[in-house]
């Protein structure tokens, strides 16, 4: 997920009035750490850290509004690997009126199928083609079910989807037609 520069983030977390001592307890982190971050002396912060401090900030200024839980489908239906040919999967998808589905191996998301990549088919007797991982698109993001719901249109913009999780679990998929439910 890319994120926004760091001096943004910066310029974000110090809007928000809390001190830096309270910032780097409530994402983990050390306060020396993120002096150095926060004072531009640390040049190449970690992905991983930088994004600790930006889904904080996202969080705190946006308490109480909308999350991606309110926004999601749920239940997500998901295709298994290998189990249903090309014509089984695109029925599915027909009689859902879905455009993609996450497609999982054993219990893990491992890509999307999607409308476009099942028309490449089109033409084909595809009632004895199974469902594989060349058939794929790569698997969206991930975000957590109590995330900014309006945080995530960029993400959907990128992958025409986003999957939220919920106690460590796929919980619903928000797509770009869910991000209606924001007007």
């Amino acid at each position: 997920m890319p994120l926004p520069d760091i001096n943004d983030i910066v310029k974000r977390y110090k809007s928000l009035g809390i001190t830096q001592k309270e910032l780097a307890k409530a994402i983990n982190e050390d306060v020396t750490w993120l002096n150095k971050v926060v004072k531009g002396k640390n040049k190449n912060p970690t992905y991983r850290r930088i994004k600790k401090i930006y889904d904080y900030i996202e969080k705190e200024s946006d308490e109480g509004s909308t999350t991606t839980e309110d926004i999601c489908t749920h239940p997500v239906t998901m295709i298994k690997l290998g189990g249903k040919s090309i014509l089984q999967v695109s029925r599915i998808l027909q009689k859902k009126k879905f455009t993609q589905a996450p497609v999982t191996k054993r219990d893990k998301v491992i890509g999307m199928i999607t409308s476009g990549k099942l028309n490449e088919f089109l033409g084909q007797d595809v009632r004895n083609i199974r469902l594989n991982e060349a058939h794929l698109l790569p698997a969206p993001s991930r975000v957590p079910h109590d995330y900014p719901a309006k945080s995530v249109k960029a993400l959907v913009g990128y992958s025409k989807c986003v999957l939220v999780e919920k106690h460590s679990k796929i919980y619903g998929i928000i797509t770009e037609e869910d991000l209606f439910k924001l007007f």
